[in-house]
C-alpha cells in the first residue's frame, strides 16, 4: 500500500530519525510515509521492520504481533 513503511533507496542526504546517522545519496533506509521518517538499516526501527517482513513473509504465527 502506499502508505506502509518500505526499503527505498535515498534520492537525497538525509538524517536517520532514530539514531542521527547520515544516509547518504544512494544508500537503503526504511521509510515510513506516515510520519515521512527515514530509518538507518542498523536502527532499531529498521530491524523490527524487516523482522515483521519476514514474518509476514514465512507465514509465522507471530506475523501480526
Amino acid at each position: 500500500m502506499r502508505n506502509d513503511p518500505r526499503e527505498i533507496t535515498v534520492r537525497y542526504p538525509a538524517v536517520c530519525a532514530e539514531t542521527g546517522k547520515p544516509l547518504p545519496k544512494g544508500s537503503v533506509a526504511v521509510y515510513y510515509p506516515r510520519s515521512r521518517k527515514l530509518y538507518h538499516p542498523d536502527s532499531r526501527t529498521a530491524a523490527d521492520f524487516r523482522s515483521q517482513r519476514f514474518a509476514d513473509a514465512a507465514g509465522l504465527a507471530d506475523a501480526n504481533w
